[in-house]
């Protein structure tokens, strides 16, 4: 286990984690599915052993490229006027924790660790001196509206001293591929263990067919779209018609 000394990593706990669902399998029907991570904290000091401990865990999806935009009207059309811009931001991203994160660590331990979703965005933005503050909050805001990101101070429960679980509900929108879950172990507010897990989220049945399709045929997924659509618009109009 590394020490982070910059963040204030004073002893290395070992974390063990164990996921309720290693892969989760979505398709065109999912409508969510709990998820439970359990925690087992070993190799306590003896310093430590009346020390209670907290613990926050991150969970976040696949990263993508966004774009906010701010439009004004211009000769009666609404054009636009200015943009920002956010790198390999993650597409869902959950802060649980077992008490509010800003009572467990100090101000610049949350921003290093990305303990809010905030965090995030503000190091994803490209070119942060030329538009103002007012695209990340609006980013931040959509974000947080959607259930994209969000802040769940409750959702850790300590089953015993020494062992912990995480629970948070996988969205119905979410995005196939590797969600990685980041484990952070703190004592009286210093940052005592760390560690990730990975698990997956993948398609399954029609809908993973028409994925490897338009992935590996885009042609013949494009001309397969045109056809049903103009399929959909002519039996619309035949029975309207009648």
């Amino acid at each position: 286990m590394a020490l982070f000394l910059s963040m204030g990593v004073v002893a290395a706990q070992t974390i063990e984690l164990a996921i309720s669902d290693p892969e989760t399998e979505i398709d065109s029907q999912f409508s969510g599915e709990p998820i439970t991570l359990f925690g087992s904290i070993s190799e306590v000091p003896s310093s430590l052993n009346q020390t209670p401990f907290d613990v926050v865990v991150t969970v976040r999806g696949p990263v993508r490229n966004r774009a906010v935009y701010r439009k004004a009207r211009r000769a009666g059309m609404f054009l636009t006027e200015s943009r920002a811009y956010y790198r390999l931001l993650p597409d869902t991203y959950f802060v649980l924790s077992n008490d509010a994160p800003e009572k467990i660590a100090d101000v610049s331990t949350r921003a290093e660790l990305r303990l809010a979703p905030m965090d995030w965005i503000l190091r994803a933005r490209i070119g942060r001196s030329k538009l103002p503050d007012s695209y990340d909050t609006a980013l931040h805001d959509l974000l947080l509206s959607r259930g994209q990101f969000e802040l769940k101070p409750n959702a850790v429960r300590f089953i015993s001293p020494t062992f912990f679980a995480a629970r948070w509900r996988l969205p119905n929108f979410s995005k196939p591929g590797v969600y990685t879950a980041d484990a952070y172990l703190f004592a009286d507010g210093v940052l005592v263990g760390r560690t990730n897990y990975t698990f997956g989220v993948r398609l399954t049945g029609f809908d993973l067919k028409l994925w490897i399709l338009a992935r590996n045929q885009p042609a013949v997924y494009g001309l397969l779209t045109v056809i049903i659509a103009v399929t959909m618009g002519w039996a619309g109009y035949a029975a309207f018609r009648r």
